[in-house]
């Protein structure tokens, strides 16, 4: 019902009522769309207003939000007779969300919504209250409220132009002028972006087998890294496995390996809510230290044990979904070749080869991003 009576269908609006246009889909896996556009018409119902609907708008590129200003959003804008559209993206730092602003001339303005400890109704009703604080003062001199209803002021008396406090670091354009007669000043921002050295940890299992001579390994793995900028992670990881180990008529060969690596990867996050937006994807190479404590025990009872170090190089590519504020869930495929390999020998005859493996890890990350 709510989609039914606030969506596209909705009947034509009063003339001089602002329209205002929800450009997330319905179906997000971030936002109720439904639901934050009952809240936006609740906390907007003094200023007149009518929310709609429009899918057929698509997010700037890059280009247009560096820039502040996208054309092909302004035109769409116009083209529904709607004063602003808006839309929201969740926060890199799942504490703030961001709500997106363009108006009729393509020019876009983010305004951030703390969104820590909020969750459904309490989050949209922070998202309709910062959006009506930007409607009031671009619409707000077209109406005044008066003790048991509002009275509209004419519409071919203009209003003034209102102004918007500007983001940090942007500027406004010179032309404040907003169709239908109200100023309205928008700023160019970018959106959120996570700041460089974020820090975050994982804690695992996994479970990798050789490709060569040897046995399954399983254990705990877990890891300590940074994010640099939006996209690249560098991380320093290490697993506490069970032993590989293997056997022939010479004698039996048990290792102990202690791996420590060092990871860099690129990792993509979904900006715009979707149904993808709680999933995140990439991958990398990392590099590899192990400290290796061997046993061979020959047929005849004789027992050595040895060190070694040993390195190695290999792949990872993973994919994240979010659990819950501020925890995510991770698979993550690898494989990695030793530099160079090892075979174990026993009385002249070779028994466990260290060659290349592949495995699985599945983890929590937390703080989630």
């Amino acid at each position: 019902m709510a989609i039914a009576l606030l969506g596209a269908g909705a009947p034509p609006t009063t003339a001089g009522d602002p329209v205002v246009l929800w450009l997330g889909p319905f179906d997000s896996g971030a936002l109720d769309g439904a639901a934050l556009l009952e809240a936006v018409s609740v906390y907007t119902r003094d200023l007149s207003l009518e929310t709609r609907t429009a899918t057929d708008v698509p997010p700037p590129a890059q280009p247009a939000r560096d820039a502040g200003i996208d054309a092909a959003a302004g035109a769409a804008i116009r083209a529904h007779g709607a004063r602003l559209g808006f839309w929201c993206e969740p926060g890199p730092d799942a504490r703030t969300m961001a709500l997106i602003i363009v108006d009729a001339e393509g020019r876009l303005e983010v305004r951030v919504v703390d969104s820590a400890g909020l969750d459904g109704p309490e989050l949209y009703r922070a998202i309709a209250l910062k959006l009506r604080a930007v409607l009031a003062a671009t619409i707000g001199p077209e109406m005044t409220a008066i003790s048991g209803g509002a009275s509209r002021a004419s519409p071919s008396s203009p209003a003034p132009a209102a102004s918007v406090p500007p983001l940090a670091g942007a500027t406004a354009p010179a032309d404040s002028a907003a169709r239908g007669g109200a100023g309205a000043v928008v700023v160019a921002a970018s959106p959120v972006t996570p700041g460089a050295g974020r820090f975050f940890a994982e804690l695992g299992y996994r479970i990798s087998t050789p490709l060569g001579s040897g046995a399954i390994q399983q254990g705990a793995a877990g890891e300590a890294g940074a994010r640099l900028g939006r996209a690249v992670e560098l991380a320093l990881g290490a697993a506490l496995e069970t032993r590989a180990s293997d056997s022939n008529g010479a004698g039996t060969v048990s290792l102990f390996d202690l791996p420590i690596d060092l990871e860099a990867r690129w990792v993509w996050r979904a900006g715009r809510p979707s149904r993808f937006s709680r999933l995140s994807w990439g991958g990398g190479g990392f590099a590899a230290l192990h400290l290796s404590w061997a046993t061979a025990t020959a047929s005849t009872g004789a027992q050595q044990t040895s060190f070694a170090l040993g390195s190695g190089v290999g792949l990872a590519a993973l994919v994240r979904g979010a659990l819950g504020r501020g925890v995510a869930g991770e698979a993550r495929l690898y494989t990695e070749l030793p530099l160079p390999s090892t075979t174990y020998w026993v009385q002249g005859t070779p028994v466990l080869d260290r060659g290349a493996r592949v495995g699985l890890g599945l983890s929590l990350v937390f703080p989630a991003l």
